[in-house]
């Protein structure tokens, strides 16, 4: 299978990139890089060759037909292949994603949590409101409100 391959490219262009800024190198030698990318490129033309095609749908529909998933992960790799293998040229960018992520994540979780307690904090006053209205218009509490309401 061609994705575990790629796996399996791409960790061994992170070693190879460990070991040379451990030694103090500001890049791989050209015969690596010339080495890795034409790894990398094979491995996608055996990939082509075994993406699975999807059988055409009965009913004609607009646009694109439908891909496999595969066929989408391996046009993207090919269109995107500087941006995959950017840290092997510039030591400085990051072989994973997982900082900026873990940032996206804890500011989200701020405004999901944030939102949380804003949202209770609403129920409680409309809950609360709720009791209140019939009082001030002088009509008897709605049925199951179950709760005192003194002004």
């Amino acid at each position: 299978m061609w994705p575990t391959k790629l796996i399996q490219c791409l960790l061994d262009i992170k070693i190879a990139v460990a070991e040379a800024a451990n030694e103090g190198l500001s890049s791989l030698s050209e015969e690596q890089l010339n080495q890795f990318n034409e790894q990398y490129d094979e491995i996608l033309a055996q990939g082509k060759a075994e993406i699975p095609i999807l059988p055409a749908t009965k009913i004609k529909k607009r646009g694109k037909p439908k891909r496999h998933k595969s066929h989408n992960l391996h046009a993207r790799l090919v269109d995107h292949k500087a941006e995959v293998l950017g840290f092997m040229n510039d030591f400085f960018l990051p072989f994973d994603n997982n900082l900026a992520e873990r940032d996206i994540r804890m500011a989200k979780l701020k405004r999901i949590c944030s939102l949380y307690w804003h949202l209770r904090f609403i129920r409680y006053l409309n809950s609360r409101m709720a009791c209140i209205r019939p009082v001030v218009w002088h009509q008897e509490p709605k049925q199951g409100c179950g709760k005192t309401c003194e002004l």
